[in-house]
Parts: C-alpha cells; structure tokens; sequence
C-alpha cells in the first residue's frame, strides 16, 4: 500500500451497501473508503497507487474483496485480491484469464462475473464450487444472497428475457431453475436478504417484476415509467414492504410491496394503510390500453438534477434521504457531505461531511424518507 505524497481528488468508481443497509464501501481511483452510514463514521481505508473499480466487503470477516481499474488501475482487472483489513495487506489472489466485470459477495460465497459467465467461490478454502454460462450481452448483472431462507444467485439466462436462479445448500450445489420475465433483455437484478423476492428490470426500463424464488410466481408489476430508460439499480427494504428503483431519468421510485409472505413490517415501520402504489383513474377502462391504465405506480418518488446511480435504504428504518453531493466552504474549498433530506418537504434536515478530496461525480448515495 503507498502513501501520496500530495492529497490527491479521488473520484468514486463504485458504491457497495452491506445487505443490512447499515455499511457503505467507496473505492475510488487511489483506493478505498469504508463507512457506517448513520451515525456516519468512517470505518476504515486504504490508498494505492491506482484505481480500485469493483469492491465487495465480507463485513463480519474483515475481508474486503477488490478489482482494479479506472484509468490507472491499482491491480490488474483480471485479478480478484483478498484484502484482510485487521493486517492492512493484501493475503490472496485469484487470477483469471479473463478481466472482471462484476463481483457479489457474502457470507462465505463470491460470484465473479467475467464475459462468458460467473464463477462461484468458497471464501473459506479459495476453490471454484460452480460455473455458470451467461448470456451473450450479459452485461455482469447478477444478485447473490445468502439469507437465513435460502442460498442462491440470479444471472440473465442465455434464453434472452429469462433469469436464471441457482440454490445452494451448504456444501452442496442444489437445483437450478428458469423464470420467463420479458421478450427484452434483463438489464437489473435484485434478491431480498431472504433470498425469497427476486425483482428484475429488462432493457426498456419502463416495468420492474417481482418473483416468488422458489415457485417463479410473479407476484407483481410496477411501473416505473412510460418512457424508456436505463435501470441502474433494484433494492428490497430490509422489511420487504418497500422496493427502490434508480435510473438514468434523474429520479428515485420507492414502491409498496405486497403478499410477500413476510409480513413483518407493520410494527417496524408502523405503516399509515393509506399508503399505497398510486393507480389510474382510468384503470376500468378497457381497450389496448387496458394494461397500462391498470399498472401500480410508484408511492413516493423524488427528482433531482442529475441521474442516480447508487441509492439505499437506511437499515430497517423509515427516514432519510442522503445524497452525496458537491458543497463549498467560505474559503471555496470543494467537499463533500451526505446530505439527509425530507422528499416531502423537499428541504436539507443536516449534513454531515464525509471527504474532502472527491471530484465532481455523477455517482449519487440516495436514501429516501417514505
């Protein structure tokens, strides 16, 4: 690990939240930045002489996985390195033949996406336990989760507008099963902690689909949108009553789930029933357009002035909205805060700084206040 001399603009590459919502990684182009997102408190870091493109942290292990890239990339993009975070050293490394291009991790199991498919780890002895093909224009889309349910990952299936779902049992690698979502290609994917909700977003952008992951029951559509757009990102509350959405149309959804089957947010989040997914006034009417009328929008959704990309509920509660976002000092010094916002009232409650040396990013931290 090298020291900079001079303090250098870092600009974000990725964002990684921990599957509770309650833990940020940032790598950036000289390295990484990890974070408790309230109270915001930095964890831990570490600067390399290069770029760091994808990150996954094995929180409980103190193992942060990393991938280099960016222009000047920190290791090579065909190399996954294991970084114990208790020693501040890098203490494995698995080569490919191939450069990454996505990387999912928890628990004990890390699903490394290359551009003919994915292949799965063990943490705990280093070795392949499955490979998997993926589609032609995969574009490293997957979900893994690893929740006290069921073990399993989500991957686009080479039939295009199918996923494609693998179970995992202990040691063993279970069953594998095909769900039909579309006739366009999947573009976003996303699993509850359970691994019992799986939601997905094809090309178009316009729908997002949730699926019960063991039967393959749609068990709802929701509208993003009417017009086309490219989805960046799906995220379960940890309750499974909310489901956020960001795309590159400059605004964040959060939609209400329903029969989930894990109906344990009533107490947490002490739900108004009048909250609901908002629908047309003209959903009787029949006709062509008798599907689009009868679409659930989105209940709450916020706007801003640039896209975004990276978003997440906080834990398990019902406030906030934070985005990481430019501000300048009375001596015209660039810094930046996560910035906590009512959408309601559309106006800042506080900020708090989390780094001085960030360039200007189109890389957004969203969370919204339902």
């Amino acid at each position: 690990m090298a020291e900079l001399k001079h303090k250098a603009e870092l600009k974000i590459l990725s964002i990684t939240f921990s599957p509770s919502n309650t833990h940020l990684a940032i790598s950036t182009t000289h390295g990484f930045i990890m974070y408790s997102i309230y109270p915001l408190k930095q964890l831990s870091s570490a600067i390399f002489n290069g770029g760091i493109s994808l990150i996954a942290p094995l929180w409980e292990q103190r193992l942060v996985l990393l991938v280099g890239g960016g222009a000047e990339p920190a290791f090579s993009r065909n190399e996954l390195h294991f970084w114990d975070d208790a020693r501040k050293e890098v203490v494995r490394v698995i080569k490919l033949s191939e450069p990454i291009v996505s990387l999912r991790a928890e628990e004990d199991m890390v699903a490394v996406g290359v551009s003919k498919g994915i292949l799965v780890y063990k943490v705990s002895s280093v070795r392949i336990c499955d490979q998997l093909p993926a589609c032609e224009k995969w574009n490293g889309c997957m979900a893994l989760s690893t929740g006290s349910h069921r073990k399993l990952l989500v991957w686009p299936h080479k039939q295009q507008g199918s996923m494609a779902i693998k179970f995992y049992e202990d040691e063993k690698v279970g069953k594998q099963s095909v769900i039909p979502v579309s006739s366009s290609e999947i573009v976003c994917i996303s699993v509850n902690t359970e691994g019992t909700l799986i939601a997905a977003a094809t090309k178009d952008g316009t729908m997002i689909r949730v699926y019960n992951s063991d039967t393959g029951e749609l068990m709802q559509e929701l509208r993003r949108g009417s017009y086309k757009c490219t989805v960046h990102q799906i995220l379960f509350h940890k309750s499974n009553k909310y489901l956020l959405c960001t795309s590159n149309r400059k605004s964040v959804h959060i939609f209400m789930l329903k029969n989930t089957g894990l109906e344990n947010s009533q107490e947490l989040l002490k739900l108004n029933p009048k909250v609901k997914n908002k629908t047309s006034r003209l959903m009787k009417v029949g006709g062509i357009f008798w599907k689009y009328f009868r679409s659930e929008w989105s209940m709450a959704r916020a706007k801003f002035n640039d896209p975004m990309k990276y978003c997440s509920f906080l834990g398990a509660t019902n406030k906030i909205v934070g985005k990481l976002m430019e501000t300048r000092n009375s001596d015209h010094n660039v810094r930046k805060v996560l910035r906590f916002c009512n959408t309601s009232r559309r106006r800042t409650l506080f900020a708090q700084r989390i780094q001085e040396h960030f360039r200007p990013s189109p890389h957004l931290l969203i969370n919204l206040l339902i």
